[in-house]
């Protein structure tokens, strides 16, 4: 599933398992949330494992139950 609102949904109804992130040096201005208007409560997340590639950072967080 992409960022924005729908993601943000499934975080609110506890669907989500595991975020990912690719961070590359690039700047795109303004853009959309990655959570869109997500208003729920506060969603821990584990330590990251990281994978590092060629000019990008790839961010992988499990979702705490706890």
């Amino acid at each position: 599933m992409t960022g924005g609102n729908l993601t943000g949904q499934a975080l609110a109804a506890g669907l989500v398992d595991e975020i990912s992130y690719n961070i590359a040096p690039v700047i795109f201005g303004t853009g959309v949330k990655f959570f869109g208007d997500y208003t729920a409560g506060q969603v821990l997340l584990d330590n990251p494992k990281v994978v590092e590639g060629d000019r990008v950072t790839h961010l992988h967080y499990r979702v705490s139950k706890g």
